[in-house]
């Protein structure tokens, strides 16, 4: 389950409260480490492979365009 984090509205300030930032911060982290990781691992093979091979390259440059538009 999210965590939704609560907002406290102070005059001209808002602050975050509560261990609940700490907990989506070391989410987020997490999340972003494993995404990177698992893009390093089949970006790179991909890249040496693309390199060596150039007929493979070409096709592999027009699918990484392709699925770079996807949201």
């Amino acid at each position: 389950p999210a965590i939704s984090p609560k907002l406290s509205q102070t005059p001209g300030q808002t602050r975050w409260l509560g261990p609940e930032l700490g907990a989506l911060f070391a989410q987020h982290v997490l999340l972003v480490l494993g995404s990177t990781a698992i893009a390093i691992v089949i970006g790179v093979p991909l890249g040496i492979a693309a390199s060596r091979r150039p007929r493979l390259g070409a096709p592999l440059i027009a699918l990484t365009n392709v699925v770079q538009t996807i949201p």
